[in-house]
């Protein structure tokens, strides 16, 4: 049997071959996210059908630097709106929310 590849799903390389309690099927399983591969009747199989399936690359991605940017301009864009307009004033009229310092002193032990 060949050495199993990561997870395509989540890059975890804790996968491990599963029995089925008639001893007529087996699969790959990921013991981090779930993940199983298809069963098969023949041990030495088992590996190829897990390896067989698309090569992990991650399905969330770190923003490209134009995105980070651009982010980076909307909420420098907000933050001026909302100093430069009349709600900031309102907020402070409006004084503390109801739940400021609702849990000081608390004793939680």
């Amino acid at each position: 049997m060949s050495e199993l590849k990561t997870c395509p799903f989540c890059g975890s390389r804790n996968s491990a071959v599963h029995l089925s309690p008639d001893a007529r099927w087996h699969w790959v399983e990921c013991g981090h996210c779930g993940a199983r591969g298809p069963e098969v009747r023949v041990m030495m199989d088992v590996a190829g059908e897990w390896n067989r399936r698309a090569d992990y690359e991650p399905l969330v991605r770190a923003p490209s630097d134009r995105l980070a940017e651009r982010l980076k301009a909307s909420a420098l864009n907000l933050h001026e709106a909302v100093e430069g307009s009349a709600l900031k004033a309102d907020l402070a009229d409006a004084g503390p929310t109801p739940f400021a310092g609702r849990n000081k002193g608390v004793n939680r032990g």
